[in-house]
């Protein structure tokens, strides 16, 4: 007997085992992949939904949804003296944490290629609600926080996954690659839903229209002049 033959047919064996396992990789990681998206955006979902409860809190003490107006009424509170308005969705979502209806940061993270886990470390502009921390963008009309006293209970309040590239997150397009092409969306009333992202105009869809479209069949009417601010993108 050739005593190079069992070791060529056990090299052999070896290969047609790792084409097995290589196969089975291939076979399974779509499976694996979609399962992790899916957990993503129920986790985003479930966050979206304790920032509602938040707000509504927030709402009832102080009139509106957080802005600048609001944000003049918490100098009581506001004992470290930070940013609570401005461009960013972070500073704005600071007034739940420095009034008490969100006691964590964490509620406000959404898995995303711009966040980063809250550390919960909240003593400072540059740790409270820090760039990478915030998943959600934030709606106003106007340049003002809303209210669920103005009629349009689904009117959207929070949004994600933003559009990100590398630099800076949208005010107007969403990622379609991040929740399998959905928008998961924070309405005025507290409850929270999932909308079509068009992956070529990056809009999400609310119905059948765009969702910062204005007009008399939307959910902002005629006279609304709605924005997102974005939150800011990790370091």
């Amino acid at each position: 007997m050739n005593p190079e033959q069992p070791r060529r047919s056990s090299a052999a064996q070896w290969l047609i085992l790792l084409g097995l396992v290589a196969l089975a990789a291939v076979w399974t990681w779509p499976k694996v992949l979609r399962q992790k998206i899916k957990a993503d955006q129920t986790r985003a979902i479930s966050n979206l939904r304790q920032i509602g409860l938040s707000i509504l809190d927030f709402e009832s003490e102080y009139g509106s949804f957080p802005d600048e107006r609001t944000a003049g009424l918490l100098a009581p509170e506001n004992k470290l003296g930070l940013d609570l308005t401005g461009t960013s969705s972070n500073v704005h979502f600071r007034q739940l944490i420095v009034t008490g209806p969100a006691p964590m940061e964490i509620i406000f993270y959404a898995p995303t290629g711009y966040t980063r886990k809250a550390d919960e470390i909240m003593d400072s502009n540059d740790t409270m609600l820090a760039a990478g921390e915030v998943g959600y963008g934030y709606f106003m009309d106007g340049g003002r926080g809303m209210t669920t006293k103005d009629g349009y209970s689904g009117r959207p309040v929070a949004c994600a996954p933003l559009a990100f590239d590398g630099n800076s997150v949208s005010a107007t397009r969403f990622d379609p690659a991040t929740y399998d092409g959905k928008a998961v969306v924070l309405r005025a009333d507290c409850s929270v839903t999932s909308h079509h992202i068009d992956p070529k105009s990056g809009d999400a869809i609310l119905g059948s229209k765009p969702i910062l479209e204005t007009g008399p069949d939307t959910v902002w009417g005629a006279d609304g002049k709605p924005t997102i601010l974005p939150p800011l993108p990790k370091r």
